[in-house]
C-alpha cells in the first residue's frame, strides 16, 4: 500500500508539473518533453531491474537527453521561459516512477487493485495541492467540466489503465512509448485552438527525441 501511495503520489506530480509547464513553453515542447519517460524508464530497468541495453539503445539514450537538453536554448525557446521546459522534465520522471513502480507491483497485485488506490492518491495528492495554494475548484461554466469528465474518460480511465494492464506482462519503457503520438497530436490540436505554430528548430527536435526514444524502444523484445 505504501508503494502504492507514493506511485499514486508521483501520478499526481507529473500532472501537476506538465499542466504548469504549458503556462511557460508551447505544447508541442511541453508534451515533447513529458513523453520521454521511456528514455527514464529504460535507465530504471538497468539500475533497478538490472536489465542489459545494447549499443543502438546506448546511443538514443544520449541522443534524446541531449536533445531535451537543447529545447532549453534561448534560439528555441525564443521568449518562452526555460522553467516550462523544467516543469515538463519533472513530469517526466515523476511519470518515470510511477510506471516503473507499476511495472513492480502489477507482477503482484490485479489491476484495479492497482489503479483504483493509485488514481485515488494522484487525486487526493491534486487536491491537497490546490487547497494549499487556493486554487478555485468550482467557478467553471458547465463546458470547462465537461471537458474535465473527458480528460478523467479518455486519457486517464482509458489510456492510463491500458498502460498499467500492460505494465505486467511488458518493460516499462515498451508500455510508456504507447504515448509517443501525444506530441504530434497535441501539437496539430494546439495550431488550430491556440494558434500556436511550431517552428523548424522546434520540429527537428521534435523529431529527434521522437526517433531516440523509437530507437531504443524498438530495440526491446516484446513477449
Amino acid at each position: 500500500m505504501l508503494l502504492t501511495a507514493f506511485s499514486g503520489f508521483l501520478l499526481g506530480v507529473h500532472f501537476l508539473l506538465w499542466m504548469e509547464s504549458l503556462f511557460h513553453v508551447p505544447v508541442s515542447i511541453s508534451t515533447t518533453v513529458v513523453v520521454s519517460y521511456p528514455l527514464f524508464n529504460l535507465v530504471v530497468d538497468v539500475l533497478v531491474f538490472h536489465e542489459r541495453i545494447d549499443v543502438v539503445q546506448a546511443v538514443g539514450l544520449l541522443t534524446g537527453f541531449t536533445c531535451i537538453l537543447l529545447f532549453m536554448h534561448p534560439s528555441v525557446l525564443g521568449n518562452y521561459s526555460v522553467y516550462g521546459v523544467l516543469f515538463s522534465l519533472g513530469g517526466a520522471l515523476a511519470a518515470s516512477g510511477y510506471f516503473s513502480i507499476g511495472r513492480y507491483l502489477r507482477k503482484r497485485i490485479g489491476l484495479m487493485e492497482y489503479v483504483l488506490p493509485t488514481y485515488g492518491f494522484a487525486s487526493l495528492t491534486l487536491l491537497s495541492y490546490s487547497l494549499l495554494v487556493g486554487v478555485d475548484l468550482v467557478s467553471y461554466p458547465p463546458k470547462t467540466y465537461l471537458y474535465l469528465v473527458l480528460l478523467a474518460l479518455l486519457p486517464m480511465i482509458c489510456g492510463h489503465t491500458l498502460m498499467n494492464y500492460l505494465l505486467k506482462y511488458m518493460k516499462s519503457s515498451v508500455v510508456t512509448s504507447i504515448a509517443l503520438g501525444e506530441p504530434v497530436g497535441a501539437s496539430i490540436l494546439a495550431y488550430f485552438i491556440l494558434g500556436q505554430v511550431v517552428d523548424v528548430s522546434e520540429a527537428i527536435l521534435m523529431a529527434l527525441v521522437l526517433s531516440s526514444i523509437l530507437l531504443t524502444v524498438s530495440r526491446e523484445k516484446v513477449p
